[in-house]
């Protein structure tokens, strides 16, 4: 990407010359580059290198997105899922404390789409926390003697997706003790994108029972694109076709109410009923970990998936 320096905007003309980006999948691959100067800057360095990259001079940046790292739950047909109890009990099937300690604090628990800080987080019944106990309780209230056996799409890396592999490994010994028998189908991250956006049982899902797609949040419409029944795939990101007629009621009022209290008091009771109903596994949320050189300057971190270059320079 080059600078134009007959932008119309002045102020916002770039500071650098031009800006190179390379896409390395493989996060230690990342590393290397940065270390051997390949490159200046790396998006989620891995979670074992951080200090050591901070100890070498380089810089680490953490900010809060507006993101979520869930299974999207299919909550049709044969899927186990479509019992709200299982769904549930998967929830507190998560080791939320223990996947924030792998990742070395860059990412923090998440128990619902929002923040538990954030205005329409409400106030769920539940509050998910690892206990596998209570998830065989569930479990076994659903009718279930032995394991519950589910196959989840994960990606090798891609857009938001964290540390994909080491993450779900983790979860996959971690949910073993709560009941849960976890097998992966591992793809490419267009893969996913394409599967996410088809029905449940089309061929591009893979026959699975959950996809690992990490998803933002943006007021007021994210709600409705991913739990309202109008929002099914392929039309929109419902790909599990979770549905709940009370839910589709809120959803609906907080789309046609412009007074920001009133909609988050009305997005509020739908997260908190869509929380207990749990059609997706919330997992963590991502502190947005990147590392660069000491001689990248003026960055300044947004609380979005888009930031601005423009004031960034090289010493």
């Amino acid at each position: 990407m080059a600078r134009n320096p007959d932008y119309w905007d002045k102020d916002r003309i770039p500071k650098l010359d031009r800006m190179i980006v390379m896409p390395m999948p493989e996060a230690n691959t990342r590393v290397a580059a940065l270390r051997a100067g390949q490159v200046d800057w790396i998006e989620v360095p891995p979670a074992d290198a951080i200090d050591s990259l901070k100890s070498a001079g380089f810089q680490i940046s953490l900010w809060p997105y507006p993101h979520t790292w869930p299974y999207v739950l299919n909550t049709t047909g044969n899927s186990p899922f479509r019992d709200k109890r299982v769904r549930q009990a998967a929830n507190y099937a998560i080791d939320r404390d223990g996947i924030v300690k792998l990742l070395n604090g860059t990412a923090e628990p998440a128990t619902g789409l929002y923040p538990e800080n954030h205005p329409v987080f409400g106030k769920p019944a539940n509050h998910y926390a690892f206990d596998p106990a209570k998830s065989q309780a569930l479990l076994k209230e659903a009718g279930y003697t032995g394991p519950v056996k589910a196959k989840v799409m994960i990606s090798t890396s891609g857009s938001g997706q964290m540390l994909p592999l080491p993450m779900n490994e983790y979860l996959q010994q971690s949910m073993r003790d709560a009941g849960f028998d976890i097998d992966f189908e591992v793809v490419e991250w267009g893969s996913m994108l394409v599967a996410i956006r088809s029905l449940p049982d089309a061929p591009a899902g893979k026959g699975v029972d959950a996809i690992n797609c990490s998803l933002s949040y943006i007021d007021p419409s994210s709600l409705y694109r991913y739990h309202h029944t109008a929002s099914f795939s392929p039309a929109n990101w419902n790909w599990g076709h979770f549905s709940n007629p009370k839910i589709d009621e809120l959803l609906a009022k907080a789309q046609e109410t412009f007074v920001p209290t009133e909609r988050d008091n009305v997005l509020a009771s739908a997260h908190e009923l869509i929380v207990d109903e749990a059609p997706w596994v919330w997992i963590v949320h991502d502190l947005n970990p990147r590392a660069m050189s000491a001689k990248v300057k003026g960055f300044r971190p947004a609380q979005s998936w888009f930031q601005d270059f423009t004031s960034v320079y090289m010493d």
